[in-house]
């Protein structure tokens, strides 16, 4: 079978140019799921071809600079100032590649378990010296495809470079100090938490990350992980900010919650392994497999029922919070009881957020069995996230049962009556209907995550 992702270089010679150009000189393509996403348009000759030629030791280069933000960056993880958008960017487009040469556009998007790669055609026709025609669907790898492929390729390069006689480069180095800090825990750990937080090695400040790394202390390594894109959505972060402490203190207004009481699934075993498949098929599947167990057939979950699978009171659907936080989430207090607190203001939004929160609890208490303090429920598009929302979607207003209310041909009127039935808002109802293709995707609200060829949901 062949590999999902594939970068390869076909050697060609180069009369003029570095030592390291010269070595990793070549045609470029790269496919995934055995899609061409470098197909496109030579200008010279105007003729149709796999990829471009260029020099392989840049696209090494970049790679490797940007390694950990592109395995672990989600794409909400990119503060909304104009300049850390261009951070994005930089750390996720290749065609920012540089060194003169037309890179592919071809943006990477990770959400910590599995990659999309978009290849969208050149913006610019004229002039340019080759044009990309792009890819119809995004591609979806698993982070670990990616990451093989990207290590095959640099070695590649550094190869090319040795058999030349061109040792000692840049690229080298990079190299070097990269497979040091993979190697390394505590190295990893400093480098993926600057990641999360959108920033390139060493480009924050020292002590920020030793703060964040506190808060991991205090709340686990992947609720800290899940935070990151919340936070740097709107501020940078600040020495001696204590997010743990925040969290704990917006704890206090929360609601009880009683895990004991709380909803389990009865047999774990009958589902796949979590992050083995798309998050937004995790998602539905847990959410198909307890409606079943619970008989819930097409019904709607009245707020009674839907706070009592959360082991808390129905009191915390109907509550209008004075002040908003960021994210909703599960905090287990040091005394053993827990917290639970809801970000949305209106009554369909906050039921929401409660199934997504039921739904985490499940996956990571009883499927991966990680119990950590805190389980949030947020905005980025992590893996963790999408299935929440995907979850979420199909426990509260499952498609079928949405089916067999409309039809094949849902109009907005009916969409409304099936919000109204469900108790969910008319959003998660279009989410539905364009996952599984009732409706065309740029109707598509971007709340599940799922994967081609909805690219709205990326």
């Amino acid at each position: 079978m062949p590999s999902p992702v594939m970068i390869s270089l076909d050697p060609r010679s180069l009369d003029s140019g570095s030592p390291e150009e010269c070595a990793t000189f070549g045609q470029l393509t790269i496919r995934s799921n055995g899609d061409l996403l470098t197909y496109g348009i030579e200008a010279e000759n105007n003729t149709v071809c796999d990829g471009p030629y260029v020099s392989g030791y840049a696209l090494a280069e970049w790679f490797v600079w940007n390694w950990w933000r592109i395995m672990w960056e989600t794409s909400g993880s990119a503060p909304g100032a104009p300049h850390a958008r261009l951070g994005w960017a930089l750390a996720h487009h290749i065609n920012t590649a540089g060194d003169g040469y037309a890179w592919p556009c071809v943006e990477i998007a990770s959400d910590g378990k599995y990659v999309t790669l978009i290849s969208r055609p050149s913006m610019e026709t004229h002039g340019t010296l080759f044009r990309y025609l792009g890819s119809r669907y995004p591609q979806i790898v698993p982070v670990g495809a990616l990451q093989k492929a990207i290590d095959g390729f640099v070695r590649d390069m550094l190869s090319r470079l040795e058999d030349k006689g061109v040792e000692n480069t840049n690229l080298h180095h990079l190299w070097r100090d990269l497979k040091q800090e993979r190697q390394q825990n505590e190295s990893a750990r400093y480098r993926k938490l600057e990641a999360t937080l959108g920033y390139d090695a060493d480009e924050v400040d020292e002590a920020v990350i030793s703060d964040r790394m506190a808060d991991a202390d205090r709340l686990g390594d992947d609720a800290l992980a899940e935070l990151t894109a919340t936070e740097t959505d709107s501020t940078t972060p600040h020495e001696g900010r204590s997010w743990s402490r925040e969290i704990e203190d917006r704890a206090k207004g929360g609601f009880d919650m009683n895990a004991g009481d709380a909803l389990c699934l009865a047999n774990s075993n009958d589902m796949p392994l979590y992050g083995h498949i798309q998050a937004w098929k995790f998602g539905e599947n847990l959410a198909q497999a307890l409606r079943q167990q619970e008989n819930l057939d097409d019904q709607c979950i009245q707020h009674d029922r839907l706070a009592a699978f959360a082991g808390t009171v129905d009191d915390i659907i109907t509550f209008r919070p004075s002040r908003a936080g960021n994210i909703s989430f599960v905090l287990n207090e040091d005394n053993g009881s827990a917290k639970v607190t809801l970000r949305p203001k209106w009554v369909t939004g906050r039921r929401f957020e409660l199934a997504r929160l039921i739904g985490d609890h499940i996956v990571h208490t009883q499927i991966e069995n990680t119990n950590e303090r805190l389980y949030p429920a947020t905005v980025s598009h992590s893996y963790r996230q999408k299935m929440q929302r995907a979850f979420a979607a199909e426990f509260l207003c499952p498609f079928q049962a949405i089916k067999t209310m409309v039809g094949d041909n849902p109009s907005e009127e009916e969409q409304t009556e099936v919000a109204k039935h469900f108790k969910v808002s008319e959003m998660t109802v279009r989410a539905q209907l364009v996952n599984n293709n009732l409706l065309p995707t740029e109707n598509a609200p971007d709340i599940v995550g799922r994967g081609s060829p909805h690219l709205a949901f990326n």
